[in-house]
């Protein structure tokens, strides 16, 4: 096999793995979003979570994902998510900063708080806060770590 052939595999398999990933997983768009026992708007609220929090879709049924969380799951109706976005949820509030690119941000970052990828480096992304607010974070702990992986190769 040559150099060609072996770079086209590597550049397949790296579309198919971003691919992948964002099949499934979702972010919340809304800036609190309901997760529900069961499919439907009747169904009690198990939980409300953030804009941009990332949620692994487990399957769906009609106008609804069922989803999991770091410590939860349940049912999200599908027009509150994009499948399309990437976001993560750092899951340790402390040594978030990046080499050399400090956290300009005025309020500090809470737990569960949810970030909108833009770009990822290697050990750091680009992220925007629910308020529009760009900053770079360590993403050596955070969740899903697909997010960040699949998109640094």
């Amino acid at each position: 096999m040559n150099n060609y052939h072996k770079l086209l595999i590597l550049i397949v398999s790296v579309v198919l793995t971003i691919l992948d990933a964002r099949a499934d997983y979702a972010c919340t768009l809304r800036y609190k979003s309901h997760i529900r026992s069961h499919p439907g708007f009747g169904s009690s609220i198990l939980t409300k979570v953030p804009k941009y929090t990332p949620l692994k879709i487990l399957g769906e049924k009609k106008d609804w994902f069922q989803v999991k969380g770091i410590n939860y799951q349940g049912w999200i109706h599908k027009k509150i998510v994009d499948t399309n976005m990437k976001c993560i949820i750092p899951q340790d509030t402390k040594d978030l900063e990046c080499p050399d690119k400090p956290l300009h941000r005025k309020n500090p970052i809470v737990k569960n708080e949810g970030f909108k990828i833009i770009f990822n480096e290697l050990g750091c992304s680009k992220v925007s806060d629910k308020y529009g607010n760009k900053l770079y974070l360590f993403t050596g702990n955070v969740w899903p770590m697909e997010h960040v992986k699949a998109l640094e190769i």
